[in-house]
């Protein structure tokens, strides 16, 4: 936004720690003649497949002395989607001349998803004061993840009678601020369907997930069964994705070798 005279404002950048869900700003500003409003948002995010399209509401009620084409540029036009993902540039720029060719120029872009949901509202209810210029932008970018998770036993088999192990999920795909959790399940087959212990609900930080609870193989199993291990409900920095599957060296014939079982997360 500018003042009177082509002042702009000053800028603060802030770091942050989680995701920003609501923009508001812009709205409600300088109703004097003459003025300048220019804001822009851009918001890019990571979740999980399934964008749509962004929903948008904007330049309704706006530019009454204007001309689309001519000193009206609104992208899409007519946007009068209620309760929309971008609202933008409703009511704004009326009361007098509006100027050209600037004039009345919103411009709304991008995808969104349901497992974010995010709002922007901007440049509303504003610069009614007559040859004034509107010039406002938004965008959301809906960056689906490509993260896979992937376990490792430690110690690594064959696994002997009377000895503990444990289970890590290690994440890749993801940023280096991912968060969420994983869940360690111990099964009795490859299908992963005999629950034999749950290991555990582990918080993901930083893209790092803790091991599982520990588990100590007490007796041996019957040489026709193995033994399988997996990690569920994984949901890294709003990237969730299936955990491949992956194969493990051949099965002692004391006792059956775990290996991983693949999950989809959710």
């Amino acid at each position: 936004m500018e003042r009177p005279g082509g002042f702009p404002c000053n800028d603060t950048t802030t770091s942050l720690t989680s995701p920003v869900t609501t923009v508001n700003q812009c709205n409600y500003s300088i109703t004097g003649a003459g003025n300048v409003i220019r804001c822009s948002v851009c918001h890019d995010f990571c979740v999980s497949p399934g964008a749509t399209p962004v929903s948008v509401w904007q330049c309704d009620g706006s530019g009454a002395s204007g001309v689309v084409g001519v000193n009206i540029h609104c992208n899409p036009f007519p946007a009068t989607t209620s309760g929309a993902a971008i609202t933008q540039c409703n009511g704004s720029a009326n009361g007098g001349t509006l100027v050209t060719p600037e004039g009345l120029t919103c411009v709304a872009t991008g995808t969104m998803a349901s497992a974010l949901a995010v709002t922007i509202n901007q440049c509303n209810n504003s610069a009614n004061g007559g040859g004034e210029v509107v010039n406002c932008s938004a965008n959301m970018t809906n960056n689906v993840g490509t993260a896979t998770v992937a376990t490792t036993l430690s110690p690594p088999g064959p696994v002997s009678i009377s000895t503990t192990v444990s289970d890590r999920a290690t994440l890749t795909g993801v940023t280096a601020t991912a968060g969420g959790d994983v869940h360690y399940y111990l099964y009795s087959d490859n299908a992963c369907t005999n629950l034999v212990q749950d290991l555990g609900d582990k918080t993901v930080t930083n893209a790092v997930a803790p091991a599982s609870s520990s588990y100590t193989f007490a007796s041996a199993g019957r040489s026709t069964s193995t033994l399988s291990t997996a990690a569920t409900r994984t949901t890294p920095a709003r990237s969730p994705a299936a955990a491949p599957r992956s194969r493990s060296p051949p099965q002692p014939t004391s006792r059956p070798w775990p290996r991983p079982c693949r999950h989809r997360a959710r």
